[in-house]
């Protein structure tokens, strides 16, 4: 069949226009005056040559763009076969972290894994505002300077690209950009803005203070866990991603009540039950796509919406023939709603059939209780589709700094949970729409409670209330998150990448995640260097309650809080995996 061509179908796939790497959204700048940090940083994790390769790696981040990494290093092998090369990946859990690295089998000459905040990423200015895809650095290690860049998305691989990175000078220090990070007005940490004093002191913070329950939270199989994200329980089931591998796990509580037993692993990288791969595609072909890591399955937003289902989302590799005639093998990614009957243990996907210039973003669905519903986000246009560092300028889908842009901004969108597409609902946030941010920041939660939804948006605090019956909106409330920041910035619209990711930074108040039950709102906002409990009667829309929550317990780092529901009781929990400890923290809150 003709290989070499389907490759060059994936990089088209992977890739845009080739513009400047300086001008790719994701490009990296090195700070000015650091050359004698980053020659120090490098020496520590052994690069020390005039010319060499590094590779800094956000493991998962971008699942899909680690396809590229092994063949940009096979053409880099078959240009500059001698050419030393690091790849260094940065993570909190280190072990997890070498397995992962085992199974990616990258090709590069040795790797490193460090901290997800080690002072490294810090002599860098970020477009994008942070690493979020792998980026190929050439530098010269002995003299501390950065010679060139050439990031895993957005870029056209070939030989020439890959060429002019072996041989030319081409990464510019970004002035704008330093300032993004150099002169951004740290968020102000205030004290904790209690309704009750704190003359007492310690004591009268402990007395204020959420106490948590430490258990046990899984058993010896836990040493394959990476870190859980997006994590849900309900009744005695506990549903999460994990990280490193976006496969999701199913855990049940043993009968003791004090941890968790895992019943079951679902792999989006496990080829049979991939429905997507069409059956005449010889398995020979599947397995050398799988092993360059060009197949990258991937699970999210698992829900146990009642006592006999789970539900999810994803996104699986679809190969297939595009002309079998001429051996043109093709590639695409199949988005999927994910059923698993808890009873007869049956999984199976529904296609996510949604032909649109609005997307959606499948990674934070929300499936409501109780009826067919699936909820996505809006995701549209500029910053969150396209690879540069500027909007298509004429573009009124997809430059979110024209004022057409806002004609038609609903915040997101309705399907049921075989894939079809119902209705569009709400709107973007006016201070999204003021701030001229298009869906850069267009972030939500979602709760039901008698009969309404409940969505809010993470920025300003704004819940809106929906009849689940009609789909018609019933209420607005405003909590008030970030107030000073959205009115300082009324008369200050965005009109660069710059301007976006400088405000994010800005933000103060970021709201974790929220609940309503019996006319009741819970909020958990995070606020600086402290987390807060919020207790709002929506009937009177008073804040009756609020509470500290502590970051360290028992000498492990809180790091997410989120709500769950068990037989009518509420609770929070924060689940803490590090190489020494897996444990859950909980506490009842009503």
């Amino acid at each position: 069949m003709s290989f070499m061509r389907f490759l060059s179908f994936i990089m088209v796939y992977f890739c845009a226009a080739n513009f400047l790497m300086a001008q790719n959204i994701h490009a990296i700048y090195p700070k000015p005056g650091q050359t004698a940090t980053i020659k120090s940083l490098f020496n520590k994790v052994g690069v020390a040559d005039t010319n060499a390769i590094v590779v800094l790696l956000p493991p998962m981040s971008c699942p899909r763009c680690e396809g590229l990494i092994n063949v940009i290093f096979t053409k880099i092998r078959a240009l500059s076969p001698s050419i030393p090369s690091t790849l260094i990946a940065f993570y909190d859990r280190k072990d997890a972290c070498l397995k992962y690295l085992a199974k990616r089998n990258f090709l590069s000459k040795s790797e490193v894994v460090l901290s997800s905040d080690d002072s490294l990423l810090n002599v860098f200015s970020y477009a994008a505002g942070s690493l979020q895809v792998p980026v190929f650095l050439r530098v010269n290690a002995k003299e501390g300077v950065v010679l060139n860049q050439l990031p895993c998305l957005g870029v056209t691989i070939n030989d020439e690209t890959v060429s002019n990175f072996l041989t030319h000078q081409d990464l510019a220090y970004d002035k704008t950009l330093n300032v993004l990070t150099d002169d951004v007005p740290i968020s102000e940490e205030k004290p904790l803005t209690l309704k009750w004093t704190w003359e007492n002191g310690a004591a009268d913070l402990f007395q204020h203070m959420v106490i948590f329950e430490e258990e046990r939270l899984i058993n010896d199989q836990s040493k394959s866990i990476s870190k859980f994200i997006g994590s849900n329980i309900s009744q005695n089931k506990l549903a999460a991603i994990d990280d490193l591998s976006l496969s999701l796990m199913l855990l049940v509580l043993e009968k003791d009540g004090k941890g968790y037993q895992i019943e079951r692993i679902f792999d989006p990288n496990k080829l049979n039950e991939n429905p997507f791969i069409s059956a005449d595609v010889p398995d020979s072909i599947v397995l050398l796509l799988k092993k360059m890591n060009l197949l990258n399955g991937m699970y999210f937003a698992p829900q146990i919406v009642n006592d006999s289902m789970l539900m999810f989302t994803g996104s699986l590799p679809k190969v297939f023939w595009e002309n079998k005639k001429n051996e043109d093998l093709a590639y695409a990614n199949e988005l999927v709603i994910g059923k698993f009957n808890l009873n007869t243990k049956k999984l199976s996907f529904s296609k996510i059939k949604h032909q649109d210039t609005i997307g959606v973003a499948h990674t934070k669905a929300y499936f409501v209780e109780h009826t067919d519903y699936v909820i996505f986000p809006i995701k549209r246009g500029w910053p969150t589709t396209g690879n540069s560092q500027n909007p298509d300028a004429d573009n009124p889908l997809l430059n979110p700094f024209l004022d057409s842009f806002y004609h038609f901004t609903p915040a997101f969108a309705v399907f049921d949970n075989s894939g079809n597409f119902i209705k569009y609902l709400g709107t973007l946030p006016t201070a999204l729409k003021t701030l001229r941010t298009g869906y850069a920041l267009n972030d939500l939660e979602f709760s039901t409670d008698d009969g309404k939804l409940y969505v809010a948006d993470r920025l300003s605090g704004t819940v809106n209330a929906y009849s689940i019956k009609s789909l018609e909106p019933v209420t607005t409330y405003n909590l008030g998150l970030n107030k000073g920041l959205l009115e300082k910035q009324t008369n200050n619209r965005c009109n660069s990448l710059n301007d976006i990711v400088k405000l994010k930074s800005s933000i103060s108040e970021e709201m974790e995640d929220f609940v309503v039950q019996n006319d009741t709102l819970y909020l958990i906002v995070k606020q600086g260097k402290y987390d807060y409990l919020k207790k709002f009667d929506l009937k009177q829309f008073e804040l009756k309650e609020e509470l500290f929550l502590p970051r360290n317990f028992n000498e492990n780092q809180l790091n997410e809080f989120r709500f769950a529901k068990q037989n009518n009781r509420l609770f929070i929990y924060s689940i803490v995996l590090t190489d020494n400890s897996e444990v859950m923290y909980l506490t009842k809150i009503n």
